[in-house]
């Protein structure tokens, strides 16, 4: 009889020893915050593990490893567990969260294979990769909630409307509606004969459109898109400068006050930034930052979904396998935190 106790006991005990080791690494929103600030990821792999469907943060190894050298960076991710979809000689590019699903433009540095976009669900599993049928850089994505439309730029300053929704079932997609004039002014910064829409961003029924520069000001044009039932209008309302080496804006609504929000960034070995302006309709130049935090290098497109920011870097691509720190997760950031320094 005390043989049989003793065996039901170290059984007992082995089981709530593999409960606890097992619900360690189960973190509330709160205490994951504190631990990513004062550096102590508890981790026994190469992720904190989570379960999804509850809110909790997980942040990559390799995220972990360059925090020193980038604080404010990692001081402000929530997420950092997703891979960005890298394949062959793809170069990722924009990104666009378009309800559950995200979505990833990417283009082949030796233009053997046409462009393509990624669709991830909410755990970065791809469920789709989607052909464009072109070559272009694609160097932007812009979800329409309104019109079911997803807006890619194309070669010499054209710009391209897809179905949205074709994207999570075709694997090879058609524009529905061309705009062609559309980039006049914007030129591709290798070469001033071209035009180049650089990057695309969607802010309720207006679209942006802006060109990148790597010495000189970007130039952002702004468009209300109007559906006209059979067909859609893009009419122009204004232009405006952005700094150089803008890689692409986004908007947020902070009470009274709307922010426009970029990403800034060209070349291996410097750091990226992400900068924050206030927005108004009368401004026509942004040059003073009222926020700026440092990333590391090669950032593309952001994107912001309800208080989160979403960002990603191209350093992980063979195109650039020289690059010092690579990133190859989808870095989601607290907006607030991103905030926090505007008075």
């Amino acid at each position: 009889m005390k043989k049989l106790i003793m065996i039901v006991t170290t059984i007992f005990l082995g089981i709530l020893l593999l409960f606890k080791s097992d619900n360690i690494k189960k973190l509330d929103s709160t205490e994951v915050d504190s631990v990513i600030i004062n550096n102590e990821i508890i981790n026994d792999n190469s992720y904190i593990a989570v379960d999804k469907e509850q809110n909790f943060r997980i942040i990559s190894d390799e995220i972990e490893k360059i925090s020193g050298y980038y604080p404010n960076f990692f001081r402000t991710i929530i997420q950092a567990d997703m891979k960005i979809p890298i394949v062959g000689n793809m170069v990722p590019q924009g990104i666009a969260l378009m309800d559950e699903y995200v979505l990833i433009s990417a283009y082949d540095s030796e233009e053997k294979h046409n462009s393509l976009v990624y669709v991830l669900d909410d755990y970065g599993n791809i469920i789709n990769e989607v052909n464009l049928g072109n070559k272009s850089h694609v160097g932007g994505l812009a979800y329409d909630k309104n019109n079911n439309l997803l807006w890619i730029p194309d070669d010499n300053g054209i710009l391209n409307a897809y179905v949205a929704s074709d994207f999570l079932d075709k694997t090879k997609v058609k524009y529905k509606y061309r705009f062609v004039n559309v980039g006049e002014n914007l030129k591709d910064f290798m070469d001033d004969e071209k035009k180049l829409i650089a990057f695309v961003t969607m802010d309720d029924e207006y679209i942006y459109l802006g060109n990148f520069s790597k010495d000189s000001e970007s130039i952002v044009k702004k468009y209300r898109v109007i559906n006209k039932g059979d067909k859609i209008k893009l009419n122009y309302v204004n232009s405006f400068m952005v700094p150089a080496k803008t890689q692409s804006i986004t908007f947020f609504n902070k009470g009274l006050k709307k922010y426009m929000i970029t990403s800034n960034s060209y070349q291996r070995r410097k750091s990226s930034y992400i900068k924050v302006f206030e927005y108004s309709e009368m401004q026509t130049r942004y040059n003073k930052e009222l926020a700026s935090i440092e990333l590391p290098p090669m950032l593309e497109q952001i994107a912001v979904s309800n208080n989160s920011v979403y960002s990603i870097f191209e350093s992980k691509a063979k195109k650039y396998n020289n690059c010092p720190e690579k990133v190859e997760f989808i870095c989601v950031l607290d907006i607030y935190k991103v905030l926090e320094n505007i008075s």
